[in-house]
């Protein structure tokens, strides 16, 4: 493994607490709130590259962070127009610069070292993060839970919706900018308010529907601005520069 195995603990530290401060907002929050709060962290990407690598976000990073903001704000509004930002999305908050953490630094990392065994190790010490945390937090579990179902829910988050997704993750981001795949990572949180309404029975009203569009915008505003200024700079081409000149 040689230096594979420090990043890839690296990595799982990162990743490891970003899920759990995720699913511990999930406790007092909704999952569409969730999704798109989690989200912000596409805004924060280039700013995090820029502390990590030293490349200044455009203006149109500038303007995606205003608009994120704005849509957070609409998000955190009460029905009295008073400012109700409840914990768990103040959890959720905290998980998304966790995400944006980590994203920079697979971007990093991935592409000079074997990706299925940084993403093993990445995996193994999240798991372990996951497990200190648990141990530290929650009560040991009776062993009635185990039934057919919760087996059957944790095979699939366990097998599909982690060691799948973060090959394929960190396969893809080996190949491509962080920019480009927080973009393409931030789809996640459509999907989740999709699936929110229809298992969760979430009621979205038209103040969240606002939040939300200002979140995407913002999100839009930060990758796809920054491709399309990149292409005016180049005289509208559509050659990607190399990742030294982004």
């Amino acid at each position: 493994m040689g230096a594979t195995s420090p990043r890839g603990v690296l990595l799982g530290v990162v990743e490891g607490t970003a899920f759990v401060v995720q699913n511990m907002g999930l406790e007092s929050t909704t999952p569409g709130r969730n999704a798109f709060l989690t989200a912000v962290y596409c805004v924060l990407v280039p700013f995090v590259n820029w502390a990590v690598a030293g490349r200044r976000p455009g203006a149109n990073n500038v303007l995606a962070a205003v608009l994120c903001m704005a849509g957070v704000g609409f998000l955190s509004l009460g029905d009295d127009l008073s400012f109700s930002l409840g914990m768990g999305d103040k959890l959720t908050l905290i998980s998304a610069v966790l995400y944006a953490v980590h994203i920079v630094l697979v971007s990093k990392l991935a592409a000079a070292h074997d990706v299925m065994t940084l993403t093993i190790v990445q995996i193994a010490t999240s798991g372990l993060v996951a497990l200190c945390f648990a141990l530290a937090l929650e009560p040991a579990p009776d062993l009635s839970v185990f039934t057919p179902d919760f087996l059957a829910a944790l095979a699939y988050l366990v097998i599909l919706a982690t060691c799948v997704a973060m090959v394929a993750q960190n396969f893809g981001q080996s190949k491509v900018p962080p920019a480009q795949a927080a973009l393409l990572l931030s789809m996640e949180s459509l999907f989740a308010v999709l699936a929110s309404v229809v298992f969760y029975h979430e009621q979205v009203t038209d103040r969240m529907l606002g939040g939300f569009a200002l979140i995407f915008l913002a999100v839009l505003a930060s990758e796809v601005g920054g491709m399309i200024l990149r292409r005016a700079k180049d005289g509208g081409s559509v050659v990607p520069r190399p990742e030294g000149e982004r």
